[in-house]
C-alpha cells in the first residue's frame, strides 16, 4: 500500500503506473529479487512465483544476492547481486549501482523484493533507476526474532526502507492473475 493511499489489490494501478516506462504494446518488465534459494517459505514463495506469472502480461526477470540453494534449480541463470558480508559496506554500495543499471537497462517497470535483505538492496536501487512501480515484502517482529539483539534497529532500517517503496504486499498473488 502506498503512503496515504487506500490499499486496492485488483493491481489496476498498478497496471497503469507500470505503462508508463514501457513502449506502447509492449509487455513491462517484471523483476523478482530474493536472498538466496534455500529451503524457507519466501524463497518456496519466490521459486513457484517466477514459475507461474503470466508471461503474456509480464516480461520477468529474476535476481538473488546469493545464487544457491534447492530452489534455484528450474529457474534458469539467475543474476547475482552480492553484498559482500555487509548492508553497509562498499561491496554493498557497488551492488545496488550494479542492480539499479540492470534495472534500467532491461526496462523494468514492477520490482518486488521477497525478504529483508532483498527489501534493504532492491528498493533504493530500484528507486534510483527510476522504476515506477517498486513492492517490498512485508516487514513484521519476525525480524526482531532472527536477530534479538539488533531487533530494533532491523525492524527500524526496514521500515524506513519499505517506506521508499510505492507498494507494502504481504501478498502478490495479483502477478500470477495476470
Amino acid at each position: 500500500m502506498s503512503r496515504g493511499e487506500p490499499n486496492r489489490d485488483d493491481g489496476s494501478d498498478l497496471e497503469q503506473e507500470s505503462r508508463e516506462l514501457r513502449p506502447r504494446g509492449s509487455v513491462p518488465g517484471l523483476f523478482l529479487m530474493t536472498n538466496s534459494f534455500e529451503t524457507g517459505g519466501s524463497e518456496r514463495q519466490f521459486a513457484a512465483l517466477a514459475r507461474s506469472v503470466n508471461r503474456a502480461s509480464f516480461r520477468v526477470q529474476l535476481g538473488c544476492i546469493q545464487r544457491r540453494g534447492a530452489f534455484l534449480e528450474g529457474l534458469g541463470q539467475v543474476p547475482e547481486f552480492p553484498l559482500g558480508g555487509s548492508l553497509y559496506g562498499l561491496k554493498s554500495i557497488w551492488a545496488r549501482l550494479r542492480l539499479a543499471q540492470y534495472l534500467r537497462r532491461n526496462h523494468i517497470a514492477v520490482a518486488h523484493a521477497f525478504d529483508f535483505y532483498t527489501n534493504l538492496t532492491m528498493i533504493p536501487a530500484a528507486r534510483l533507476a527510476g522504476v515506477p512501480v517498486v513492492s517490498a515484502a512485508s516487514v513484521n517482529s519476525a525480524i526482531c526474532s532472527a536477530a534479538p539483539n539488533h531487533g530494533r534497529k532491523r525492524l527500524g532500517l526496514a521500515g524506513a526502507t519499505s517506506w521508499c517503496a510505492t507498494r507494502v504486499l504481504p501478498q502478490i498473488g495479483w502477478l500470477s492473475r495476470g
